[in-house]
């Protein structure tokens, strides 16, 4: 699900820096390393989605 979630939030009108597709074997082990839990339970894999704000005054 997570893959396909990509073309909607680019069809939505939001540019995203990056989108990193990761499975939760790695955000697991990572969050473990770090001595942190990783938040959610549910889902196999998981979209990383990079945003950054325009800001007009320097355009």
């Amino acid at each position: 699900e997570a893959i396909q979630s990509v073309p909607k939030i680019l069809q939505s009108g939001i540019i995203p820096l990056a989108i990193e597709y990761v499975e939760r074997d790695l955000v697991e082990r990572s969050a473990k390393k770090l001595g942190l839990r990783w938040p959610c339970d549910e889902g196999k894999t998981f979209l990383i989605i990079i945003l950054a704000e325009f800001d007009q005054d320097t355009g």
